[in-house]
């Protein structure tokens, strides 16, 4: 027993001897406090936080763990900037701050193509998947929303991933480009009926260009089927 006792007493102050662990704090888990400020706010919404001022990573020498503390959060609604002060606490005290600035974007889901959609093709929800976009990226023209594209007809062709314009897609097509089908005009009591040949296509209750073959004149009319468009009394 002795002859290991030096050896003990090695170890001993070896071990005490050791510095401490290494304690990081990323920039990940920064902009999650920050966050977490914004929904103090009021801001509960997802946000997609971009930091360009400040620095956001940080590594300590520490057998605690750091906490992160937000303060002076100040930010702008309409252009989406904000700037805030993190304090990084280790064992209780204040071990660094850092001023940040960047910029917020509120998160929404969309639906769009899951695969690669062919000129045709009738949408299903088999088709669409959902994904989170910055609500600045869509535009009046986009449709983002399944209810309002299961059942469209795509009118070109749809890639995977990519937000959906309203012109893309539009009810099955019922008239195509050249069909002859029957023209009703309507004046009061008294309908007539013409054949009349498609110059566009479309679907139910959509409005398509036609041509009377024997007058040559040109008419707008809307789908009533696939056989019949009406034409307002000229």
């Amino acid at each position: 027993m002795l002859k290991l006792m030096p050896y003990l007493f090695f170890i001993f102050c070896l071990a005490f001897a050791l510095p401490a662990s290494a304690v990081s704090v990323s920039e990940a888990e920064i902009v999650s406090a920050v966050r977490e400020e914004f929904a103090a706010e009021g801001i509960d919404d997802e946000l997609d936080i971009e930091v360009y001022g400040g620095k956001t990573s940080f590594v300590f020498t520490s057998d605690s763990p750091a906490r992160i503390m937000v303060y002076d959060l100040k930010y702008d609604e309409e252009q989406g900037k904000f700037s805030c002060r993190a304090e990084i606490y280790l064992d209780g005290a204040l071990a660094v701050s850092s001023d940040l600035s960047g910029k917020f974007y509120r998160m929404t889901e969309i639906s769009v193509p899951s695969r690669n959609i062919r000129k045709g093709e009738l949408l299903s929800a088999a088709d669409l998947q959902t994904v989170r976009v910055r609500r600045s990226r869509i535009k009046d023209n986009n449709i983002v929303y399944a209810s309002r594209l299961i059942g469209k007809e795509a009118r070109r062709a749809l890639k995977e991933g990519k937000m959906i314009l309203s012109s893309e897609v539009g009810a099955r097509t019922l008239i195509h480009k050249g069909d002859v089908v029957t023209a009703i005009y309507a004046s009061g009591p008294m309908q007539i009926s013409v054949k009349v040949e498609a110059v566009t296509e479309g679907g139910e209750g959509e409005n398509i260009e036609l041509i009377n073959s024997k007058s040559g004149k040109t008419l707008f009319g809307k789908i009533i089927d696939a056989e019949t468009v009406k034409v307002d009394a000229q």
